[in-house]
């Protein structure tokens, strides 16, 4: 499975023109900028960011009426760019992040922050005023304590899942999305390399 398929996946969770939309869960917020740099002897779990920027004010969910309002920023670890799995990890907690705050706002600054690969275009019609996601959420679960190395890349077995949630908004029409639509997974391995001074998620592969 290669991340053209995740990028698949996406379009099907963001394709205004279908039912595929939604997802619903409140970001946490955290006032502290900085990861937790100490290596580890296993990171196996969910990817979690320490921090978000919650000045904006006090974070609304999307009603049908509006989308989500005062959404949390994802804020770049510290620890993001060291050459370390500690440093790996934090740029694949941010990534997630970037990728949620992505689906919720339409606004792409925060995974610029992310070397990718393949660049993640799929999302301009969200927030346009008259369309809307419920509040989708992007996980990535890491299934082993630490990731594999060959050479000079790094291998790193991990489960992407996409939640959508039971409405959306498009055109100012709200529509329902059916129950074996609301969450979308996918499987394989995050492929990183460590060049030019940070973290480049280069793929996700088989």
């Amino acid at each position: 499975m290669s991340f053209t398929f995740s990028r698949r996946i996406l379009l099907r969770t963001t394709a205004l023109g279908t039912v595929g939309l939604g997802g619903i869960t409140v970001l946490s917020a955290c006032g502290n900028t900085s990861q937790n740099s100490a290596e580890r002897s296993s990171y196996k779990g969910k990817a979690k960011l320490d921090s978000y920027d919650t000045s904006a004010g006090t974070y609304e969910l999307a009603s049908r009426e509006h989308p989500a309002r005062n959404v949390p920023k994802p804020v770049k670890p510290n620890n993001m760019n060291d050459n370390s799995v500690a440093g790996l990890y934090s740029t694949i907690a941010f990534f997630a992040a970037a990728l949620q705050y992505r689906l919720i706002t339409g606004d792409a600054q925060y995974l610029k922050e992310v070397k990718l690969e393949h660049t993640v275009d799929s999302i301009e019609e969200i927030t346009n005023g008259s369309t809307w996601l419920s509040n989708p959420t992007v996980t990535i679960e890491l299934t082993t304590d630490q990731p594999e190395q060959k050479d000079n890349e790094y291998f790193w077995p991990a489960k992407l899942t996409l939640t959508k949630g039971d409405w959306a908004v498009a055109q100012h029409r709200a529509i329902n999305v059916p129950e074996n639509e609301q969450k979308v997974t996918s499987e394989g391995k995050i492929k990183a390399k460590y060049t030019d001074g940070a973290w480049a998620i280069r793929d996700i592969a088989d």
